[in-house]
């Protein structure tokens, strides 16, 4: 049986890849197709499926930072991290204005009803 990281790595393959292990493979910095494919095939020594190597994982890692490193290494988790405080930190300033925006068209608006009640 594969090991279990293998198989993790593999999901990513289909994910990423639509299961093309040269294609993955050329995503990663410094891994190549045979070293890829050297995981999912037993070592004819100890008919054992090879360990993926820690260069290997950081490739994976550092090309995919969505991928959740827990995942990958002990199955703990989902798949992928959720990108939400991220877009908070990059989109805060552009969400910030936003809100001035529409406080500003509520505050003009709060103001005609009350002019419209003092009228009355």
């Amino acid at each position: 049986m594969q090991h279990v990281i293998s198989q993790r790595i593999n999901f990513l393959i289909d994910h990423y890849s639509e299961g093309n292990v040269s294609s993955f493979s050329r995503k990663l910095e410094g891994v190549n197709t045979q070293t890829l494919n050297r995981i999912f095939n037993r070592d004819l020594r100890n008919a054992k499926y090879p360990t993926p190597s820690t260069e290997l994982l950081i490739a994976i890692c550092s090309a995919f930072p969505e991928v959740n490193a827990n995942w990958l290494l002990m199955g703990i988790g989902d798949p992928f991290v959720k990108p939400v405080m991220n877009d908070l930190k990059d989109n805060w300033k552009e969400r910030y204005l936003s809100l001035l925006d529409e406080k500003e068209i509520l505050t003009k608006k709060y103001m005609t009803l009350l002019e419209k009640v003092a009228n009355h």
